[in-house]
């Protein structure tokens, strides 16, 4: 029997290289951002590993398809069920109804190894809605499992096939598993990430390592570990979540990883650096950190409403190795152990706990995540009680709205905003500020990147559209904005009537938008002009005596006048609002966010509130209170529609 078949303490400390970068990749460390081609790499160890102890029993004729699903669930299952059993009580207690629906299906999805699919219906792996899916990660062993359902069944067949070897036959699925790979992040990403017919190449190359090794033996060359290391620590630093996954750009650290399994000497330096006992303790409770490390992020920032604090992180971590050095020693070793529990009670177990989740998860599915338990999230409150990236698309009243969204969103929040741009295709606005073309280069360019990406979540479009197209500001306030003041269509120069400039960038922009697979657009008709200098507020007069101090109403007083007649909105407004509602019947996967109620009654609209006291902090930009009081009422928006 070749040396290949025994253990090999690197292949540990490569697995310690895998789970690490996973780990921070998803605590959100951004030096890591390249991190989940941790993944890959263990698809590459399990294929080789995998495929070497087939090609040893076959050799000694001692394979049995029962005995090797019998390792797979002693090696995967107990520890997986077990981590989803403790994730109940947790979900049951934090998360809102909704939350809960999600977390039941995985429940279910997960008992029968089928969370792959259930991810890929659901959203991508880089939303951050992501962040707060305690169970998102079993999509890979989800797919490790379905490809271990029959590639054995195939690997014997070939083998006793004299006339077709192994090798060729495992080649030739690779070729169309990349293929599928290639054309699918190209056309359909979310699928290509999740569905196992473009993840299979990478198992594959781990099988294609071990039969290489079976008749060649190791390769015996100083460098190529050497660089193979280096390769996979590039990726690490370099991808994000813009890479293309998985693609040909995964190659780099594919060929790494193959570099390293192909050449074992225990006199290489690599050899001996991945042999250390630092990297090879790691790799052993490896399986235990990937299975609890997400569920333990996911939930802090669940129950704390917010981006985790470094120092947060760096606990969560520290309590995760604990935490999976105890799992590794009291569940992982001892259901692998025969005398702990036989092969019929292996299988009796598990049926059994397969049923169970499988059943709860069906449960909570059809009720609906029991929206009336009682939960940390049941309230809408100033707390974020969103899990989605969000794009801003358009002016400083894009920009105003980013406080506000901070506290609604766990999620990442890009701001593509840029002073006096409407954010709409191949439409160019200037004044004596702006130079031509500068507004319309800038969004067509994040228009394209976004586009390009299709990510999960929502593009969110916003711009004070009536001062550029009637060339006035409100109450004749802040002139500056208007001096010079162009608004051209730059496909058509020619048109000057601004509002059809206005209708054709709409329909051009929802045209392309609508088109998204995964992003979800919604187009947010601006907030009320205050038209105030300071948005109404006053500093209140301070007068101090000998024995007391008094504060004056000054304050009190301009707040009662902080507001604009609604008729004097809505008459500003009246064009702007029904070219918006007339093209966005043509396009329905188009959302429209109007405030207007919010910010006003039948009388006036509201420039200070008593619970969140003055929302403007001059004329027409919102304050950080404004921004928090329009996102809690988007938000409710968000959820009920």
């Amino acid at each position: 029997m070749r040396d290949f078949f025994i253990y090999r303490r690197d292949i540990d400390g490569l697995r310690a290289i895998a789970v690490l970068p996973v780990i921070f990749f998803h605590a959100g460390f951004e030096i890591f951002n390249g991190g989940f081609i941790g993944v890959d790499i263990f698809f590459i160890i399990s294929g080789y590993l995998i495929t070497s102890l087939i090609l040893k029993d076959l050799e000694s004729n001692s394979f049995s398809l029962l005995k090797f699903y019998e390792r797979r669930i002693r090696r995967i299952v107990p520890l997986l069920f077990f981590v989803a059993l403790i994730c109940i009580p947790f979900a049951w207690l934090w998360m809102s109804p909704k939350q809960f629906i999600d977390f039941s299906q995985s429940i279910a999805s997960l008992s029968i190894f089928s969370s792959n699919y259930l991810f890929w219906r659901e959203s991508g792996y880089f939303d951050l809605s992501a962040e707060t899916k305690p169970l998102l990660h079993t999509w890979s062993i989800s797919i490790e499992e379905q490809y271990y359902l029959f590639f054995p069944i195939l690997l014997i067949a070939i083998s006793n096939l004299k006339k077709l070897k192994p090798a060729i036959f495992i080649i030739f699925l690779f070729i169309i598993s990349f293929i599928f790979s290639e054309y699918g992040w190209r056309k359909y990403p979310s699928a290509n990430f999740y569905l196992i017919f473009s993840r299979s190449w990478e198992l594959l190359i781990g099988s294609m390592c071990a039969l290489y090794i079976k008749d060649k033996g190791y390769l015996n060359n100083t460098y190529l570990p050497f660089f193979g290391l280096l390769m996979i620590i590039f990726s690490i630093i370099i991808f994000d979540e813009t890479t293309p996954t998985p693609s040909y750009y995964i190659l780099i650290p594919i060929i790494g990883t193959i570099f390293i399994i192909l050449s074992s000497n225990k006199n290489l330096i690599i050899t001996k650096i991945l042999s250390s006992k630092f990297l090879v303790g790691i790799g052993i409770i490896s399986y235990s950190l990937y299975l609890w490390h997400q569920p333990i992020l996911a939930f802090s920032k669940i129950y704390l409403f917010e981006q985790v604090s470094i120092l947060t992180k760096i606990i969560i971590i520290f309590f995760t190795f604990i935490i999976s050095v105890f799992s590794w020693k009291f569940i992982e070793r001892p259901f692998r152990n025969l005398n702990f529990i036989n092969q019929k009670n292996i299988f009796i177990f598990f049926v059994l706990a397969s049923s169970f989740l499988f059943i709860f998860g069906y449960i909570g599915h059809v009720k609906k995540g029991f929206p009336n338990k009682v939960s940390k999230n049941n309230t809408i409150s100033e707390k974020k009680i969103l899990n989605e990236n969000i794009w801003l698309i358009g002016d400083s009243h894009a920009n105003h709205l980013v406080t506000g969204i901070k506290i609604i969103t766990t999620g990442k929040i890009f701001n593509n905003s840029s002073n006096g741009c409407i954010p709409l295709r191949n439409v160019d606005r200037y004044d004596d500020r702006f130079l031509p073309y500068q507004c319309s280069n800038f969004i067509n360019k994040t228009l394209d990147n976004i586009i390009a990406k299709d990510p999960s979540g929502y593009i969110l479009l916003s711009s004070m559209v009536p001062v550029y197209l009637e060339g006035k500001t409100f109450r004749n306030k802040d002139l500056k904005r208007i001096k010079g003041n162009e608004v051209k269509l730059i496909n058509n120069l020619q048109l000057d009537n601004k509002w059809k400039i206005f209708e054709l960038g709409l329909e051009n922009t929802f045209m392309e938008l609508s088109k998204l697979k995964n992003t979800k657009t919604i187009f947010v008709i601006d907030v009320p002009e205050l038209g105030i200098s300071f948005g109404c507020k006053k500093k209140s007069k301070i007068i101090q005596t000998n024995f007391f101090q008094l504060k004056d109403n000054v304050e009190n007083q301009v707040a009662k006048n902080c507001s604009v007649p609604r008729s004097v909105y809505d008459d500003r407004n009246k064009e702007y609002k029904r070219i918006v509602k007339k093209v966005s019947k043509k396009f329905p996967k188009i959302k429209v966010y109007d405030p207007t109620n919010s910010f006003c009654n039948t009388v006036k609209c509201n420039g200070y509130l008593n619970k969140y006291g003055y929302l403007y902090h001059d004329y027409d930009h919102l304050s950080h209170n404004g921004s928090k009081y329009w996102a809690i009422n988007f938000a409710k928006w968000l959820i009920d529609n």
